[in-house]
């Protein structure tokens, strides 16, 4: 008898087909939904207009389109998740496999730091670093992101170099 692969199992499983699905509904959406969707800024109806065919989830407090708002939301999450765990994944796994490597002092420095990171609770860091930073951008969000998940992430590596 012939053993499956990993990834056709998993491909004929629904617990994995249905949460795939929403994800890559969510990515596709989140692509090329703004070519389809009005600005999201710009002021399209009265305030609170209910659902209808022109505005299909209604407009908000300003008369803005919710949908709009919705898929550009989406658009900017998954960058900001993209490139904050990009970020994580690739300080953590030089810090991580450098500490696993290197013996005595540098190789103790590099864990404490991984430990380190492991001790902060991410939400009250990342609402202080909010309140210490003036500046808002997307790239700013990423990069605390990314920063704040390097002990979780980067524990990975050394335990495996270790």
């Amino acid at each position: 008898m012939r053993r499956k692969g990993a990834l056709r199992t998993m491909l004929e499983t629904p617990t994995f087909i249905i949460p795939l699905t929403i994800v890559l509904a969510f990515v596709v959406i989140g692509i090329i939904g703004p070519y389809f969707t009005a600005d999201p800024d710009e002021y399209v109806g009265m305030p609170w207009e209910p659902p209808s065919p022109k505005y299909p989830l209604g407009t908000d407090l300003y008369g803005k389109d919710v949908l709009a708002q919705t898929v550009y939301g989406i658009r900017n999450s998954l960058l900001v998740g993209v490139i904050g765990g990009s970020l994580a994944l690739l300080i953590a796994v030089v810090l991580g496999g450098l500490s696993g490597y290197l013996r005595g002092f540098v190789g103790e420095a590099l864990n404490a730091v991984i430990n380190m990171f492991l001790t902060i609770p991410t939400i009250p860091l990342l609402i202080l670093l909010s309140v210490l930073v003036e500046e808002r951008s997307l790239w700013l969000v990423a990069v605390f992101i990314g920063l704040s998940q390097l002990g979780p992430v980067g524990r990975e590596p050394l335990g495996r170099k270790l």
